[in-house]
């Protein structure tokens, strides 16, 4: 009872808190003018003062042919008044709105309206109006498009308050809504109208409760033309108060998977005047569907003959053992069939149009290999999964949206591995760390089995240093040599590709000036790739004393985690090794005036190793730092971000050399 109370009490302290900032379009209060710091986020660039939005559904009327058509359309209406605290926030006030528009079928933009609202030093407010011809329309690709204007005469103290309307014929998606941006909110609400003839789901993210949720009839009843009866609106309303600000940072999948929203999903819809359909569906039923769809089922089926063809006369000296076959076949398609970059589940052609012209889609690419595994005789099935970028699957919920990409499983009894054959630069038996998403669905008929997308193989770097110092001309020079295996080698076949001028500014960023650059095994993607360079870099000297980084600037250079707390995990997708070795020739009269205590520490976290040994006139500095997690919980956090300020404030010691 006690709980009850105090999330009652919660409730309306927040409410209340947020109601003393205006929520009427085009009425500012004193609160809103004497607001200039934010105090629970001081740092903040900007503060939305409210977010409103209001989905509903209007009636339609089309004329095809001799037919009068009768529908809905959904009608999405957003008013956000924005508050400028900093210079950093005038940004803010530069608006873009994306619209589906699929060839003229898809949304349709209504209208926008902005207002700048500044204040004087005698206390008037000035109103500043969005001129109309300013809106102009940039074309993404031949489905997206975004609405863009630049709000005038913005500045720090400015209100800004803008509002638009979207028209989507797409019943299927309900427009979702995020409570939470990289700024703080004061209050956030979402307004839902909703007809009889459409049921759906929803997904709340990254929330216990709503801070305010009421659910009523209208008071005005409404007819159906094409269902013949007459109906009243249900409407929801779901709020929220005092969001803080989502701040992003390194290593997350991303951040739509961890921000306050709501996601729709269709449930049922009113097939006919008496009956309902079901949407909702299985992750077998799911399955069945896809298998039976002529972008996948039928592909799979049309590419059988092509890839018998193939395995006749393109695959030379098929070997007869299976693993060896295999690679075979996926090194075959990624050296002859070329990805267009855009990621898919379903093929995006036909197959005889992707053999001809041997380009397409993840689908396109990986469907066809398939293929041509079982015609070769092998156990292979496609795995339906949703990228990094693409977010997180909620395995509760079998919706086919969310998934965007389609990988390889082989799956012998005496081998079994995932593999991407739309990526050339990386192993026949590896997928992108991009695929490395929780799980993924193995499509099959009834299928309800899900494949571990987490790789057991880490990122390992080794860098090795020979330096000589020559204290005349402030340089030492020498050679490195770098050899990346697993991930790390993918990184930077992807990152250089063995270009030399690209691996030169990789050098040279990390405080090496090479003109001899040379690298082995980029196309042996099984093997390490190594690159190795002469040449030099410069040093430090202070009234004759030399200064030098054992290990120049290849280690971290600062703290990639840099928030005081995180409520997400810190997701590296995979484990990590960096080891570092440097060997420094000692100039003649010089002597180190005092070596760095070496470093050792190893749990079940990290493991930290530095040592330096004076061996003649040699320096030998030996370091290793590696991530034993490829995921870290939230709890973890302050933990993990200490060590890496170890590694970045050890790894950067530099070393005094003085005259003897």
């Amino acid at each position: 009872m006690r709980l009850l109370f105090l999330s009652f009490l919660f409730l309306f302290i927040t409410t209340n808190i947020s109601a003393q900032h205006s929520r009427v379009w085009g009425q500012i209060n004193k609160e809103d003018w004497d607001l200039e710091v934010f105090e629970e986020d001081p740092d903040a660039e900007a503060l939305v003062l409210y977010d409103v939005a209001h989905s509903k559904f209007i009636d339609i009327t089309e004329e095809k042919g001799s037919f009068t058509v009768y529908g809905y359309n959904i009608e999405f209406t957003r008013k956000k008044r924005i508050k400028i605290l900093k210079q950093s926030g005038i940004e803010r006030a530069n608006l873009s709105i994306g619209v589906y528009e699929a060839k003229g079928e898809g949304e349709k933009f209504r209208y926008l309206t902005a207002h700048v609202y500044n204040r004087d030093e005698k206390g008037s407010i000035q109103k500043t109006e969005l001129n109309q011809e300013s809106i102009y329309k940039e074309k993404i690709n031949d489905n997206f498009s975004r609405y863009k204007a630049a709000c005038p005469d913005v500045k720090v103290g400015s209100i800004v308050e803008y509002t638009y309307t979207l028209e989507s014929p797409y019943k299927f998606n309900l427009y979702d809504w995020e409570f939470q941006t990289d700024i703080p909110t004061l209050y956030s609400q979402y307004r839902i109208d909703m007809i009889p003839f459409y049921e759906y789901n929803f997904i709340a993210q990254g929330l216990d409760k709503f801070d305010y949720h009421t659910s009523y009839q209208a008071d005005t009843k409404r007819s159906s033309k094409y269902y013949g009866v007459d109906f009243y609106d249900v409407i929801n309303v779901y709020g929220m108060s005092n969001i803080p600000a989502f701040k992003e940072e390194s290593f997350i999948t991303t951040k739509d998977d961890y921000l306050m929203k709501m996601d729709f999903q269709l449930s049922k819809y009113q097939a006919s005047k008496t009956t309902k359909k079901e949407v909702m569906s299985t992750w077998p039923k799911l399955c069945n569907d896809l298998i039976q769809s002529e972008r996948y089922g039928v592909y799979l089926k049309d590419s059988r003959s092509i890839a018998k063809k193939v395995l006749a006369k393109e695959i030379s000296n098929l070997s007869q053992d299976k693993k060896e076959k295999a690679r075979q076949i996926i090194e075959y398609v990624k050296k002859n069939y070329t990805w267009n970059g855009n990621y898919s589940y379903s093929a995006t052609q036909k197959a005889k149009n992707f053999y001809k012209i041997r380009k397409g889609s993840s689908a396109d690419i990986n469907l066809f290999t398939v293929s041509l595994l079982r015609e070769a005789g092998l156990k292979s099935r496609p795995v339906i999964l949703s990228t990094r970028g693409h977010g997180k699957i909620k395995f509760n919920y079998p919706y086919m949206s969310f998934f965007n990409h389609v990988i390889v499983f082989v799956m012998e009894e005496e081998f079994k591995y995932l593999a991407d054959a739309s990526e050339k630069l990386i192993s026949y038996n590896r997928i992108p760390v991009n695929c490395m998403n929780s799980r993924g669905l193995v499509v099959s008929a009834n299928s309800d089995d899900w494949v571990d997308l987490e790789i057991n193989a880490n990122s390992q770097n080794k860098i090795v240093l020979n330096l000589t110092i020559n204290p005349d001309s402030l340089k030492c020079s020498g050679n490195v040599t770098i050899q990346a295996l697993e991930y790390a080698a993918f990184y930077k076949r992807d990152n250089y590709k063995d270009d030399t001028d690209e691996l030169k500014d990789y050098l040279k960023k990390n405080g090496f000036e090479s003109d001899k650059v040379k690298s082995i095994n980029f196309e042996k993607l099984e093997m390490p790739y190594i690159i190795a360079a002469q040449g030099n870099s410069e040093i430090e000297s202070i009234e004759g004393d030399l200064i030098i980084k054992p290990f120049l600037d290849f280690p971290y250079l600062e703290n990639p985690l840099k928030l005081k707390t995180r409520d997400y995990p810190i997701d590296f997708a995979l484990t990590r090794e960096d080891q570092m070795e440097s060997t420094i020739i000692i100039p003649d009269n010089y002597k180190p005036y005092e070596l760095p205590e070496s470093i050792s520490i190893d749990n079940n976290l990290v493991k930290i190793n530095l040592d330096y040994k004076q061996e003649g006139t040699q320096l030998v500095i030996n370091g290793l730092y590696a991530i034993k997690k490829s995921i870290y919980e939230p709890n973890e956090y302050s933990t993990i971000k200490e060590y890496f300020q170890t590694i970045v404030d050890q790894f950067n010691k530099e070393i005094v050399l003085v005259k003897r």
